[in-house]
């Protein structure tokens, strides 16, 4: 019951707008599986997520299985780092959260992108396991994380960054590891079923066993915005003989102008799929003549993205009609209506400048008091020291790798930076009761 008390709270976009926030890329997950194409960009599990929850009858409940699966997690995180408080308190929690960060606009989302958050904290319950921790909640958390893999391909790396800095972490701060062969396999199955599930899909989808059977693509529209991959082209051509030679002096501006404008040389030289070996090359030969230079701009772009956030950016909360409005109108015609009621359709939906700047000052003071907390608590409670830790970690890890590889976006770092809020919350909340529990101990 408390969990289902959330979700007015953490889907309280989607109520205001009168229908689940969308996204450029909603449109590919509503479409991808009943017009049975396979995107080159993206793998197919959220999209067959969306239309097992949603029986092509509508888009609410999809977001409503996002809230439950978010209200759950906290749930667990609350009953472990704050066990003082009452089962009821996380309503208020959820509240608390909904209004000062950008937890709600994301769960009430059509995109995976709500999972990034919700897996680092589900690696940090399966490795640390701070107590009180059910078998069935330990096998459920293994599929959420396999889940988050599967369903966003950036998400399999930053797994990997937090797992090893995880273990780390346990090693610094302690917390209970049981080494019998369950926790084990539960800590193992999830990454192995997600990283599995991306090959055997590139594999049967693309004849490619690989994680990204297209992310030269995506470097290379990096490159090319930072710099290296046009001196390449500019050195190279036209000896190299490659296809996009002949853009070489009418590139775009930007990454995001490359890989998704229609007019970008990438679909006039034949399109991602053709032009992916050819990337793969371009790629090699900018990192082998100009490492410093790419090292520079992706420690930029990575220093910039974990700057980067905010909640409902106008680039975010455009209507989409030929994207994300089309699918809806074509594959779940039920909601046509609510669709083209909603305030995002008709472009009214967005939040005052003070309540983002707000947002955004909150979310700084606390990622300031994480490191604050890690010294504070380093030898009082190593719990909640490693919680913390876990938390800039992952931040750390989402701004690295998204800044660098596709370039800073306010979207990016918003999807997680309700974390560090969060822990300021829960670990604050329980030095406040032990310390309270301590004194009415000595007054005995």
């Amino acid at each position: 019951m408390p969990i289902l008390a959330c979700q007015p709270w953490l889907l309280w976009p989607a109520l205001w707008n009168g229908y689940p926030l969308l996204f450029s890329d909603s449109g590919t997950y509503v479409s991808q599986v009943v017009e049975r194409h396979l995107g080159w960009d993206r793998p197919p599990f959220y999209a067959l997520a969306v239309m097992l929850v949603s029986l092509r009858f509508s888009l609410w409940p999809v977001v409503l299985a996002q809230g439950l699966l978010t209200g759950w997690i906290l749930h667990l995180l609350r009953r472990m780092l704050w066990p003082e408080i009452d089962a009821w308190s996380l309503p208020v929690l959820a509240a608390v959260l909904s209004l000062v960060t950008a937890l709600p606009w994301v769960t009430a989302e059509i995109m995976p992108d709500f999972l990034t958050a919700l897996m680092a904290a589900a690696l940090w319950l399966l490795l640390v396991r701070p107590g009180g921790l059910r078998r069935v909640e330990s096998w459920a958390l293994a599929l959420l994380i396999a889940g988050a893999i599967a369903c966003h391909q950036a998400n399999w790396p930053i797994a990997t960054l937090l797992g090893v800095g995880l273990w780390l972490i346990r090693r610094l701060f302690g917390g209970r590891v049981a080494h019998k062969r369950g926790a084990v396999l539960q800590l193992l199955v999830g990454p192995a079923l997600g990283i599995g599930a991306l090959l055997g899909a590139n594999l049967i989808g693309h004849g490619r066993l690989a994680l990204s059977p297209y992310g030269d693509v995506f470097l290379l529209a990096r490159l090319l915005g930072d710099g290296p991959a046009r001196l390449a082209l500019r050195r190279d051509c036209p000896e190299a003989g490659w296809q996009l030679c002949r853009f070489r002096t009418a590139l775009p501006a930007t990454a995001d102008d490359f890989l998704w404008r229609a007019d970008s040389p990438l679909y006039a030289a034949g399109g991602p799929k053709r032009l992916t070996r050819e990337a793969g090359e371009i790629v090699r030969r900018s990192l082998k003549e100009a490492p410093g230079m790419v090292i520079r701009a992706a420690a930029n772009n990575a220093f910039r993205q974990f700057a980067t956030f905010g909640t409902a950016t106008r680039d975010e909360l455009e209507p989409w009609p030929l994207t994300a409005g089309r699918a809806v109108a074509r594959d779940l015609p039920l909601d046509r209506v609510t669709y083209t009621a909603a305030r995002q359709t008709l472009g009214m939906l967005g939040l005052p400048a003070w309540w983002r700047a707000a947002e955004q000052a909150i979310a700084v003071a606390c990622i300031l008091g994480c490191m604050l907390a890690l010294v504070a608590f380093w030898r009082r409670d190593r719990l909640a020291a490693g919680f913390c830790a876990t938390v800039l970690l992952a931040l750390l890890a989402n701004a690295a790798l998204l800044g660098a590889l596709s370039g800073p976006h306010a979207r990016y770092q918003s999807r997680i930076v309700w974390l560090p809020v969060m822990a300021m919350i829960l670990t604050g909340g329980r030095a406040i009761s032990r310390s309270c529990g301590r004194a009415m101990a000595a007054d005995e």
